[in-house]
């Protein structure tokens, strides 16, 4: 966990984007900038700049103290945490909040191997069906492959949270497909009193009717090509060339 705190200190100091949730509904998110430390009554804390967003809705929960989820990417994973904030104010541009120190974070991985990572500017959605019926849970997704995903799911009283090894049905939209799969959850992980992650195991592809493992094996297919052309890019920016002058 020394390692996350490592992160953090770069992100505040560095002034990297986040995003703030302070809820379970899609409008439920802010999007912040890290601004440096601040001191809140002798307390250490840190400042946040709003980007997006409607900075008042986080003035009941400075009532209330109530605490706010922050996360923010580093090379290789995602850091996720609650902080309690202190106080809003505006600047000349932009609103500003002060939140509390953390005093745990989450650190989630991005796997190796055959998983994708799906990039925040990708726009994946899970909507996922417990037995039963009821409400439906929508989940961002973090990876995937042909044989299991993991998403990023709001966690609240009044929504269906998965039971490990629990039956799901699975409806993915992308690109104006709809992607429509069973499996199970394997396991859950608590990332902050907003959100959990969810990891799902597919049914066997035999399972799926043959048009569908069609379309979603070119799905994992185009994420993977998406990958590689970035990383590609990544290090070529990364390179420098040196000629003689």
């Amino acid at each position: 966990m020394i390692g996350g705190y490592t992160w953090l200190n770069e992100a505040v100091w560095g002034k990297k984007n986040a995003v703030m949730r302070i809820g379970p509904g899609a409008c439920d998110q802010l999007k912040v900038r890290f601004d440096g430390e601040a001191d809140e009554d002798g307390q250490q804390a840190f400042r946040i700049v709003f980007t997006a967003g409607n900075p008042p809705a986080i003035d009941p929960l400075i009532e209330g103290q109530v605490p706010v989820e922050v996360a923010f990417n580093t090379p290789g994973a995602r850091i996720f945490f609650d902080a309690l904030p202190v106080r809003r104010g505006r600047g000349w541009f932009r609103h500003w909040a002060t939140l509390r120190w953390p005093e745990k974070l989450t650190v989630v991985e991005r796997r190796g191997g055959a998983r994708e990572h799906i990039p925040d500017d990708i726009d994946i959605v899970a909507v996922l069906s417990l037995p039963g019926g009821g409400p439906t849970l929508r989940a961002r997704l973090w990876d995937l492959d042909l044989k299991g995903m993991a998403c990023i799911c709001s966690a609240h009283p009044e929504l269906p949270s998965p039971q490990v090894d629990q039956a799901v049905n699975i409806l993915l939209s992308h690109g104006g497909q709809e992607y429509r799969l069973k499996g199970f959850c394997r396991n859950l992980q608590p990332l902050s009193s907003n959100s959990l992650r969810v990891g799902l195991q597919f049914e066997s592809e035999a399972e799926l009717d043959p048009e569908t493992l069609v379309r979603f094996k070119y799905l994992v297919d185009e994420l993977h090509g998406l990958g590689v052309r970035r990383s590609f890019r990544k290090e070529l920016k990364n390179t420098v060339t040196y000629t003689d002058g």
